[in-house]
């Protein structure tokens, strides 16, 4: 659905996405949603599904294109306010680095279930026996659940013990590289 829409939607000069498909019918302008309403605009959304999306696949390439989409907007976010709210957030994601947290094992969906129920709104959850995706590559040991908690590439703690991840995640403990992966 990313690749369709950067292929319809997305203006490679400006860096957004256009409202209106190019295969849609012939209008007088092609409009360019920036703010932020009741509802996030549609760029600041798309933006935040090429950071995770970039994150999820190892892809420099959706990545970029979202730090180029807040690039754009940098000057909104500073004096729209709530106008610019998601755009906000975003920018701090990308700044501070989402963290990754991986699930695998028998008990990863419980585990997953339980950490979707808590506030962690700079956390990407995955569920690594659902999906087979480069984040996570070498997290998975057989018939052992395990959650793995990193930032940029770089695993910092591997326990099976949901407690422990959430003291981990909600004291702010230093990332102080913690991972075995023997």
């Amino acid at each position: 659905m990313m690749e369709y829409s950067i292929e319809h939607f997305y203006d490679f000069s400006g860096n957004l996405f256009f409202y209106t498909s190019d295969t849609s019918e012939t209008l007088i302008a092609r409009k360019i949603e920036i703010q932020d309403n009741v509802i996030p605009s549609s760029n600041s959304v798309s933006a935040k599904n090429l950071l995770s999306l970039g994150i999820f696949f190892d892809s420099s390439r959706y990545t970029e294109m979202s730090k180029d989409m807040v690039k754009r907007i940098k000057g909104n976010i500073k004096d729209g306010g709530p106008y610019f709210a998601n755009w906000a957030f975003l920018y701090g994601l990308q700044v501070n680095n989402p963290t990754e947290i991986t699930i695998n094992g028998n008990n990863a969906l419980s585990i997953n279930n339980q950490l979707q129920r808590k506030y962690l709104p700079d956390c990407i959850i995955i569920d690594g026996n659902q999906v087979n995706l480069p984040v996570n590559e070498n997290k998975n040991i057989p018939g052992n659940t395990q959650i793995n908690i990193c930032q940029g590439k770089t695993c910092y703690l591997a326990c099976d013990d949901i407690e422990k991840a959430l003291d981990y995640l909600n004291n702010n403990i230093p990332l102080t590289l913690n991972y075995n992966n023997s």
